[in-house]
């Protein structure tokens, strides 16, 4: 009976409003106090009110923790923002610079891109396309390469990335490191398929390398993207001659010789310097299997 006197005695205290729902309590701290005073051992009440005490502080903490979180995810986005508009405006410079032929100037603007964000894939590929432009092959692919690495899909379908590829590929096969040309044409088919002169050029290294099916099979290709390209049928000639194929030869350096529309000894060196290199590899691997032998 104590205890029920109590309580009405802290509902008109003042603690609990009065009316009929105020005769208990209407809230946690009020419920706490009540039973604190009126029915809870102290032992008991002393854990409950620490623990109210220290969910009062994590909520506090985790406020405060989202709060923070908040400003510092806003300042990140802002900031983000700001690098990204610094960067694209740039690559903007640098590809303005480009059309005017300052490659220098270009490769400056790539360079702050990159420098702002090494991680702007469009920053490479365009810094490449200006390195190119100036001549320096190696330093284009370099800067296609890390492109790639960052983001492959910057070469799909890329013309520019696959003609680098090719024309180092074309210097590899004329200093006849024949594996390394393979390579590149290899890449630069991969990124660009419907090139014509990319499968010429894998063609005739493979040919020059004794690869002869092989490289048909690529002048085959080459003809089938652009039947009017004598260097095409004249390579196929003399691939057709080296697997025993003369009237086969024969049909394909007539048709060159009837599309060819330039001075017709640009035609015969290059028919050539083809032959000349066959032979030369040719000697070099007879050179070899002495050496070894």
């Amino acid at each position: 009976m104590q205890r029920v006197s109590g309580a009405r005695d802290f509902a008109r205290s003042g603690d609990l409003d009065g009316g009929c729902e105020s005769r208990l309590p209407q809230t946690p701290v009020q419920f706490v106090k009540w039973h604190t005073l009126h029915f809870a051992p102290p032992v008991f009440m002393l854990n409950i009110s620490v623990r109210l005490g220290t969910f009062a502080k994590e909520a506090t903490v985790r406020r405060n923790f989202i709060i923070l979180l908040s400003f510092l995810l806003l300042a990140t986005s802002v900031s983000t923002a700001q690098t990204s508009g610094r960067e694209a405006k740039y690559v903007r410079l640098g590809i303005s610079r480009f059309e005017k032929q300052d490659f220098d100037g270009a490769i400056a603007f790539f360079n702050e891109a990159i420098r702002t964000n090494p991680k702007l894939a469009s920053a490479y590929v365009n810094r490449g396309k200006a390195r190119r432009a100036k001549g320096d092959l190696e330093g284009a692919i370099s800067d296609y390469e890390e492109a790639i690495e960052i983001d492959p899909r910057v070469a799909e379908n890329n013309r520019d990335i696959a003609e680098a590829y090719s024309n180092r590929g074309y210097v590899k096969s004329r200093s006849l490191d024949l594996d390394g040309a393979v390579d590149d044409f290899n890449k630069a088919i991969k990124f660009y398929r419907n090139d014509a002169d990319m499968y010429l050029k894998r063609g005739c290294a493979l040919l020059i390398g004794g690869s002869v099916q092989e490289a048909i099979s690529d002048f085959d290709a080459a003809i089938k993207l652009d039947d009017d390209n004598p260097l095409a049928y004249a390579d196929r000639g003399i691939a057709r001659m080296q697997v025993g194929d003369a009237k086969g030869a024969r049909a394909d350096f007539d048709k060159s010789l009837q599309l060819n529309r330039g001075p017709k000894v640009l035609l015969q060196m290059h028919v050539l310097e083809i032959k000349h290199l066959i032979e030369e590899v040719r000697q070099r691997r007879a050179k070899y299997m002495e050496k070894v032998a």
